[in-house]
């Protein structure tokens, strides 16, 4: 059923869009504080815990695939070469037959937790982290800025994006979204040229960007912010190494909204607690033999095709849950609202792009099933194809392109069948960044500006292709 034909909720989001508006030059000037850079993660989240279990590659089997789904087993990745799991000590116990099934144990090192209420120490605190928190703004002139050579705290990624507003004040703003369940701004960066269009010319659609819905995959994040960076420089100031990556000339015919951290509560968790966490940190209803549970899973949450857990009896801790009902998740309500009201209406965003971790894929809808085809299959694989091309030339790093229910398995409520079906945005995809299962959602830091500079490169390709299509134009 489409969003508009519920006038509760077109009235509930309506409220919370006339507010949100209402108070925009107030977030404009005061969404940030003044001086909120936080060191990065200590060592201590890096280090092996074999207690936890193990990453194992299993030769790909749909049998073995439904039962370590109905185990609601934490599958890291499903490609044609495999099916990269973590088998945790539970999992074993837990009656799973994995006896019949030939793995290999990737070598990925498993971080410790860390209880709740025990914050990281400062005693490491790098010396990177302390210098950068005595500058209320970073200079981010060039694209070659050392941010881009670490994963960031929640506080760091606001200082960034405030930073990039005072470098750039004629062509980026700062968007305020909505709250987290745990009270924190969902802010995004409006990318668009303050000129009207040339006299004749078409009017500049919309394309939107997404961070790490879930809150294990640090490299969507990076990579949103390297993007924001690369769409609001000056490409005449960079290197020619630089220069290259610079997407500044893409805003003659688009405008760009990137949502770095729509999870901030489940990023932040992963980094003082868990690194392996998934959901977003709502508490949601009892669990089996438990007082309360935490989280859901955002992107089973949306609200085209979604369906409760396939067992009735499904334990809502686990990390897969979509939420007992549609857009119950206040992080996707509030996303909800911003595409359906704040990026023009409808017919007025011409691409999506929802970044992810891992496995180099860049997919189309549906992830509901692979039974049903869209409308616009042919032009939305094609611009994929090249897109993927584009992006393995860069690094060499090999991108391949598909259906998202074929590149990874079928799963309702997911954002990216909603911003086709819903949204109305034809051109819509899940980008799964590095990498093929080496590090897994633990790729180093190092990684982070390569990610970033073969994913513009597959962002300038879907652009270019885009602003070819007249009926999308």
């Amino acid at each position: 059923m489409r969003l508009f034909q519920h006038p509760l909720r077109v009235l509930s989001l309506g409220l919370v869009l006339f507010i949100q508006v209402s108070q925009s030059k107030q977030y404009d000037q005061a969404i940030f504080s003044k001086d909120e850079y936080e060191a990065p993660p200590e060592d201590v989240l890096k280090s092996t815990n074999t207690a936890r279990g193990e990453v194992r590659r299993y030769a790909f089997s749909r049998p073995l695939l439904e039962e370590l789904q109905r185990k609601k087993a934490d599958i890291w990745r499903v490609a044609p070469d495999g099916i990269d799991v973590l088998i945790t000590p539970e999992i074993s116990q837990d009656g799973l037959d994995l006896v019949q099934f030939n793995y290999t144990v990737l070598p990925i090192e498993l971080p410790s937790t860390r209880p709740e209420g025990k914050d990281p120490s400062e005693a490491n605190v790098q010396d990177y982290a302390k210098k950068l928190r005595r500058k209320k703004y970073l200079d981010l002139t060039l694209l070659s800025h050392e941010f881009h050579s670490q994963y960031h705290s929640a506080k760091n990624i606001s200082h960034f994006m405030r930073s990039l507003v005072h470098t750039f004040p004629n062509h980026t703003s700062l968007i305020h979204i909505g709250h987290s369940s745990e009270g924190r701004r969902l802010t995004g960066i409006k990318i668009a040229k303050p000129e009207p269009v040339a006299l004749g010319a078409k009017e500049r659609k919309g394309f939107v960007i997404l961070g790490a819905q879930h809150a294990r995959e640090w490299i969507a994040t990076s990579t949103s912010l390297y993007l924001a960076h690369a769409l609001a420089v000056n490409a005449s100031m960079q290197s020619s190494a630089d220069a290259h990556h610079s997407l500044s000339h893409l805003l003659d015919k688009f405008e760009f909204h990137i949502i770095p951290l729509p999870n901030p509560d489940g990023h932040e968790y992963t980094r003082k607690h868990d690194r392996l966490w998934y959901k977003n940190r709502q508490t949601v209803s009892p669990g089996r033999d438990r007082e309360a549970c935490k989280g859901i899973d955002m992107n089973r949450n949306w609200g085209f095709q979604w369906s409760p857990a396939q067992d009735p009896s499904s334990d809502p801790c686990k990390h897969w849950f979509p939420g007992s009902r549609p857009f119950e998740a206040h992080e996707v309500n509030a996303l909800t609202s911003y595409l359906t009201y704040r990026t023009g209406g409808r017919g007025k965003v011409a691409a999506f792009l929802d970044l992810r971790s891992y496995g180099q894929t860049l997919s189309a809808p549906f992830s509901y099933s692979c039974d049903v085809y869209t409308s616009d299959a042919e032009d939305q694989i094609e611009a994929a194809l090249g897109a993927a091309q584009a992006g393995s030339k860069v690094h060499g790093t090999t991108f391949s392109s598909g259906r998202l229910c074929e590149t990874l398995y079928s799963a309702p409520g997911n954002i990216v069948d909603w911003a086709y079906a819903e949204a109305g945005i034809k051109y819509t995809y899940a980008a799964h960044l590095r990498d093929s299962g080496t590090y897994g959602y633990l790729l180093p830091a190092e990684h982070i500006r390569p990610t970033g500079e073969e994913t513009a490169a597959l962002v300038a390709y879907l652009a270019a292709f885009i602003a070819k299509d007249p009926k999308t134009m």
